[in-house]
């Protein structure tokens, strides 16, 4: 029976396709059904081993397969949404700059310079101070009111960022007027935003000063942060 038994894992291991235990035992290459029932079960034991080893391999090889598949998808996406990002910044109207022999366009001085980042930390952005026209290379820019389509956006994200605010508080108000806006470069535009709004119901209450952060990137509209100033 013991034979029997031997005989019987050796058709069935190299019907299967699998290494033959003789060839991981190499001691007098004696067939399995030589083997003593110890040594056919450590052959057995050494090339189920092996097995898992290799099972396990081709399973690492499939997770990192796969991996690099998704990494791939999703730097094809970064790069399609920064190349849509970097569109729409071009196409902005406070972003295109006059030609180059009509330009007045310069940097900062020092004390300019000092002047501005005093102002932009103080105000965390919402004020830059006096500004210049035609001043490159500056973090935080002042928008101009005086342009219709900039105001109308500028409007837009107020009450938007007020319907935000309004959601959680017992006080609601309402879209007065802006009063000064900034922008940034920040993965689409962060707008800097002061408006004036007033309460909805009651009567005697003076307009509010609001600040408000909106993002806007591809069409849509983040508010970072929308409160009455202090």
């Amino acid at each position: 029976m013991a034979h029997d038994r031997r005989m019987s894992s050796l058709t069935l291991g190299e019907g299967l396709g699998q290494r033959s235990p003789l060839a991981a035992l190499d001691v007098n290459k004696r067939h399995l059904w030589q083997l003593s029932p110890i040594e056919e079960d450590r052959v057995v034991k050494k090339q189920k081993k092996e097995d898992r080893v290799v099972k396990k391999q081709e399973e690492e090889d499939r997770v990192v397969k796969k991996q690099e598949e998704e990494d791939r998808v999703v730097k094809k996406q970064e790069e399609e949404d920064e190349n849509d990002v970097n569109e729409e910044q071009r196409e902005s109207p406070w972003m295109k700059l006059p030609p180059f022999q009509f330009a007045t366009w310069r940097r900062l001085t020092e004390k300019e310079w000092e002047d501005y980042n005093e102002c932009l930390e103080k105000s965390e952005g919402f004020d830059v101070g006096d500004v210049p026209d035609g001043i490159l290379d500056i973090p935080v820019t002042p928008l101009s009111l005086d342009d219709p389509e900039t105001m109308k956006d500028l409007q837009m994200y107020s009450i938007f960022a007020l319907e935000e605010h309004n959601k959680p508080e017992k006080k609601k108000y309402q879209f007065v007027k802006v009063l000064k806006a900034n922008i940034s470069l920040r993965r689409g535009f962060l707008y800097y935003i002061t408006f004036q709004a007033e309460r909805i119901t009651g009567f005697g209450f003076p307009p509010l000063n609001f600040r408000a952060k909106v993002h806007t990137l591809q069409g849509r509209m983040t508010v970072n942060f929308c409160e009455p100033e202090l």
